[in-house]
C-alpha cells in the first residue's frame, strides 16, 4: 500500500494517470510471435535471471498488477513512458524498459499482470512514475455513443507529460526477497479521479486523482498474464514465458512461471485442449509462441494456475485480426459490436464505437473453460461479450470470420430481481458489462429485457425481491426456450460493489459533513453546491442520491479498509477508518475543503445505509 505519495506541484491533477501507469507497467500483454530474447538484467540493477527463473541470491522479483474500478470511460489509452523503484539505501532500478501505450479502461473486473522484475532484494520505499498524454485516446459514452473527451487540469488547461515521485507506507512495506515474488496492486480508479463535462464541446474530464496500491488486495479478481513462450515443463505442470505488455510485439517484461491442472482448458491455433494434452500442444509450437493465459494468482503460495489458455493464432494480435466487444445487434450472419476493439495481425490497434462482422456455417465457435460444450455460431446471442478472428476487409470496413473462429467470453448482465424460483430468477435487466439495454436489438427474439430469464442452477440464491443483482455468465443461443442467460455467479449489490460518488463545486462549502467520527458519516447534500456527480452506482444502475427520501448513512464495513486522502500534491492512505476520519476532521479544521468523495461497499436501501470498505476524499 502507498502513503504520502507525493507529486511535484504541477502534478497533483495527473496522480490518478499516473498511479494508473505504475498498475499498468505490471501488467502483462501479448502479441504475435517473435523470437524471445535471452534474460537479462533489470535496467539500472546488477540482477540476472537464468532460463529457468532461477536468480542471484541477493535478488528477488517484484510484479506488479493492474486493475480499475467500473466507470464512463469506454476507452483511456495514454502512453506510459517509465516506471522506477528505490529501495531505502537509495538503489534505483528500472522495471518498465519499454515505453508503451495502455488502455486502461480494459482493466475493469480484471487484474493483469504487467512485469515481473528482477531486483536487489530488499525494502522499496518509493518511485517514480511518468505518463504521457500527448497522443491520448480517451472516450465516454453520451446517449449510447462513444465521444473523444479531454483531460484536462482544474483550469481547464490541458494535461501532458508528468512526473509522479511515491512514497510507500512504511507500515506496509514492498519488500522484495530471494525466491519469493512480491505482488503489488495498483488501482487507478478512473470513476474516482475525474469530474467530466458531459456539457462542453469538447467533453473535459477534470483529473482530480485518486491512487491506491496494496500488498494483499481486499478483493480478488481474475488474473491475466501475457507473452512468448520460453519453455514448457510437462513434468513440473507448467511454462514459462517472457512477460510482454500493451500488445507490444518486441518487449520483455521479466519472465514468469505458469502452472497448469487437469482442469485447465486451452485454445491453440483455433483447436480445443484440456489438461496435460494442451501442455504437450503447446511445447510443439515452439519458443517465442504468442500466449494469454486468464486463472488465479494465489496470494499466499504467490503462484499462478491458468484456467484458461490461448495460443499461436488464437492470441488476438497474432496471425489473424481480431475484434473483441458486445454484439448488440443481428441480421443473419452479420453481426454489430459495441465498444469493438480491432487488433490487427501487424499490430495496430484501433478502437470505434461499432464494427461489423461476417461469420458463416465454418466459423468455429468456442465456449472457453467448458471445451466439451458443442457452440455454433447460434451462440452469438445479443448481449454476449465475444472475441472473434479473421480477416480484416478494408473497403468494406468488416471483418470476414467465415473461415476464422468466435470465443465467447464471461458476459455480465446486471438488473432488479422481478422473481425467483428454485431454478431462475426473472430480472429487469438494465445492462450487459455496463452497457444499457436501450443499445441492444432484440427484434425478432423471444427475449423481453423487462423480464429477462436468468438460469441459476448452478448457485446458491435467496436474493430479496427488488435487489439489484450482476450475473456473470454467458448469454443463451438464440432462438431459445428457456432461459435467457446461464449464470455462472452472482453479486448482490447490497453486499458489495456498489459505488457512491459525490462532487462539490469549487466555490462550495469546505465541510459536506453534517457527522464525521470512528463509527462514520453523514453527508449534506445541498442540489446547489454539487457538480452533476451525485449518485449511486450498483452496476449500470445509477440512482441520484438527491431522488432519495434521505441520505444514506455511511458506515465503515469492516475494521481494515483502503482510505484515502489527496491534497496539495500528496496522496495519504490509512487502513483504519478511524484514523481516516481523524485525518480528515484535521484537514477540514485547518480550512480544508472537499472537492469529491468516492466509496465502495455495499448499499441496502431497506435501511438506507451504506457499509463501504474503500473511500477516497479528494480535498482542496
Amino acid at each position: 500500500m502507498f502513503q504520502a505519495i507525493h507529486i511535484p506541484a504541477r502534478g497533483l491533477k495527473y496522480f490518478a494517470a499516473l498511479f494508473l501507469t505504475a498498475l499498468l507497467a505490471a501488467c502483462g500483454g501479448g502479441g504475435g510471435s517473435a523470437e524471445v530474447e535471452q534474460p537479462e538484467p533489470t535496467p539500472g540493477a546488477t540482477c540476472v535471471t537464468s532460463d529457468n527463473g532461477s536468480s542471484d541470491s541477493d535478488c528477488g522479483n517484484v510484479l506488479i498488477g493492474m486493475t480499475d474500478a467500473d466507470g464512463d470511460f469506454r476507452t483511456y489509452s495514454v502512453e506510459v513512458l517509465s516506471l522506477n523503484l528505490s529501495r531505502a539505501d537509495g538503489t534505483t532500478v528500472s522495471v518498465l524498459p519499454t515505453r508503451s501505450m495502455v488502455d486502461f479502461a480494459q482493466y475493469v473486473e480484471l487484474s493483469e499482470l504487467v512485469t515481473a522484475a528482477t531486483v536487489p532484494a530488499g525494502t522499496y520505499t518509493s518511485g517514480e512514475i511518468i505518463l504521457s498524454y500527448s497522443d491520448s485516446d480517451i472516450q465516454v459514452e453520451l446517449d449510447g455513443v462513444a465521444q473523444t473527451a479531454s483531460v484536462v487540469n482544474s483550469d481547464g488547461s490541458p494535461v501532458n507529460e508528468v512526473t509522479l515521485e511515491l512514497q510507500i507506507d512504511n507500515r506496509r512495506q514492498l519488500t522484495v526477497a530471494p525466491g519469493i515474488p512480491a505482488l503489488l496492486e495498483v488501482d487507478f480508479n478512473l470513476a474516482a479521479s475525474h469530474q467530466i463535462n458531459l456539457e462542453q464541446t469538447p467533453i473535459t474530464a477534470e483529473l482530480l486523482p485518486v491512487l491506491t496500491a496494496e500488498i494483499n488486495p481486499l478483493e480478488q479478481r481474475e488474473f491475466r498474464v501475457r507473452g512468448p513462450l520460453i519453455s514448457t515443463s510437462e513434468t513440473d505442470n507448467q511454462y514459462r514465458i517472457a512477460v510482454r505488455p500493451f500488445l507490444l510485439r518486441d518487449a520483455r517484461h521479466g519472465g514468469f512461471d505458469i502452472h497448469i491442472d487437469e482442469q485447465t482448458t486451452w485454445e491453440i491455433g483455433g483447436e480445443g485442449f484440456v489438461g496435460a494434452q494442451g501442455l504437450t500442444q503447446l511445447a510443439s509450437e515452439g519458443e517465442g509462441t504468442a500466449t494469454v493465459a486468464f486463472g488465479t494468482f494465489d496470494r499466499i503460495e504467490r503462484r499462478f494456475t491458468a484456467e484458461m489458455v490461448y495460443a499461436a493464432s488464437s492470441v488476438m494480435g497474432g496471425s489473424l485480426d481480431a475484434i473483441s466487444g458486445h454484439i448488440i445487434s443481428r441480421e443473419g450472419d452479420v453481426l454489430m459490436l459495441k465498444g469493438a476493439r480491432l487488433v490487427r495481425a501487424d499490430g495496430s490497434v484501433t478502437f470505434n464505437d461499432t464494427m461489423l462482422v461476417l461469420v458463416g456455417p465454418e466459423t468455429t465457435v468456442r465456449k472457453p473453460r467448458f471445451p466439451h460444450e458443442q457452440q455454433n455460431t447460434d451462440s452469438l446471442s445479443i448481449g454476449q461479450r465475444v472475441s472473434i478472428l479473421g480477416e480484416w476487409i478494408d473497403g468494406e470496413d468488416m471483418l470476414d470470420a467465415t473461415a476464422g473462429f468466435a470465443r465467447l467470453h464471461i458476459t455480465t448482465a446486471a438488473g432488479i430481481l422481478l422473481q425467483q424460483t428454485d431454478s431462475d430468477a426473472f430480472i429487469d435487466v438494465r445492462n450487459f458489462n455496463g452497457r444499457p439495454v436501450d443499445l441492444f436489438d432484440f427484434t425478432g427474439m423471444e427475449t423481453d429485457p423487462a423480464n429477462y430469464q436468468v438460469s441459476t442452477s448452478q448457485l446458491q440464491t435467496g436474493f430479496s425481491e427488488g435487489a439489484p443483482l450482476h450475473f456473470r455468465g454467458f448469454v443463451t443461443p438464440a432462438p431459445n426456450t428457456g432461459p435467457d442467460f446461464d449464470a455462472l455467479s452472482a453479486i448482490d449489490f447490497s453486499n458489495s460493489r456498489a459505488q457512491l460518488l459525490v462532487g462539490w463545486k469549487g466555490d462550495a462549502p469546505g465541510n459536506p459533513f453534517t457527522t464525521l467520527d470512528a463509527n462514520g458519516f453523514t453527508l449534506a447534500l445541498q442540489a446547489n453546491d454539487l457538480t452533476r456527480v451525485h449518485h449511486l452506482r450498483r452496476g449500470g444502475i445509477i440512482t441520484d442520491l438527491l431522488g432519495l427520501d434521505s441520505v444514506p448513512s455511511m458506515q465503515p464495513r469492516a475494521e481494515r479498509g483502503l482510505y484515502a486522502i489527496a491534497e496539495d500534491g500528496a496522496i495519504t492512505l490509512h487502513s483504519g477508518f478511524a484514523a481516516f476520519a481523524s485525518d480528515l476532521q484535521g484537514r477540514l479544521n485547518r480550512g480544508s475543503g472537499v472537492r469529491a468523495l468516492h466509496a465502495v461497499g455495499g448499499y441496502r436501501s431497506e435501511a438506507n445505509s451504506f457499509h463501504f470498505y474503500r473511500l477516497a476524499a479528494a480535498i482542496k
